[in-house]
């Protein structure tokens, strides 16, 4: 999927948020076990796991494989508040 979404923003294609979000979720899949700062949900929360009520307490992460919830808590941030 990373491949597909360089590919389309180097054509000046534009992605959807459902690219987003299947590009977001598999990332949870690769990292979620270090919940490490190659996840971007991660970095943009002060380099913590997403602390909420529901998928937390079973997943460890408000935001487990959840793409589009992802997505939504990434655009609720601002640029200051990644680490890179």
């Amino acid at each position: 999927m990373e491949d597909i979404l360089i590919e389309k923003i180097a054509l000046g294609k534009r992605i959807t948020d459902e690219e987003i979000a299947s590009a977001l979720y598999e990332i949870c899949v690769k990292v979620h076990p270090q919940c490490n700062l190659k996840c971007p949900v991660f970095r943009s929360n002060g380099n913590m796991v997403v602390r909420g009520n529901d998928r937390y307490q079973e997943y460890g992460c408000e935001c487990y494989r959840y793409g589009s919830k992802m997505l939504t808590f990434l655009r609720s941030k601002r640029a200051s508040d990644f680490t890179f």
